[in-house]
């Protein structure tokens, strides 16, 4: 029962460890966080309901937020704040669904989180092949420096050794290239 939070708590905190060298100077930043812009990607495994039972159980357990669930990867249908989408997820199997959000504010998107993991832990799974994804980005109104962030220059000095010794699953997965 709790393996799919022990995993997923532990990804968290190997996650934390390792960007804490890239972000330690903006991750308790309020000021910078409160103009951030999220939305995530659950993965996860069905337990004991079905695909539609699921989504019975997401859409009252996230209103007001409308949950629609759909039989395709990833459909047309574009997530809002408020209108989010559950899609098959083969990556991990048969049994994978994923749960994509629209974009949040902050602490909108704090709060989801963790209700989320709640209903995961409750209704569904994890494995080393489900994952969270974050799309992190921030409004016009941020700090300038956020904004200006040189992505190629981060890249290229991320040590993905020291990422290999906290996560060595995801060496030479397809996945994470």
């Amino acid at each position: 029962m709790f393996q799919s939070i022990k995993l997923l708590v532990g990804l968290y905190s190997n996650l934390n460890k390792c960007m804490k060298k890239y972000s330690e100077k903006f991750i308790n930043n309020h000021r910078i966080l409160k103009e951030s812009v999220i939305g995530y990607e659950f993965e996860f495994y069905l337990k004991n309901l079905s695909y539609y039972k699921t989504l019975e159980m997401l859409i009252k357990y996230l209103t007001p937020v409308k949950v629609e669930g759909f039989r395709a990867y990833h459909p047309d249908k574009v997530p809002t704040s408020d209108y989010w989408l559950l899609t098959p997820d083969l990556s991990g199997g048969s049994n994978m669904v994923e749960l994509i959000t629209g974009p949040m504010d902050y602490y909108t998107a704090k709060y989801y989180l963790s209700k989320i993991l709640r209903f995961i832990n409750e209704y569904g799974y994890t494995t080393d092949k489900a994952s969270i994804h974050f799309n992190v980005s921030f409004k016009k109104s941020a700090d300038k420096s956020m904004n200006d962030l040189n992505v190629l220059k981060l890249i290229l000095n991320t040590d993905e050794e020291e990422i290999y010794k906290l996560y060595p699953t995801r060496r030479d997965n397809i996945y994470a290239k």
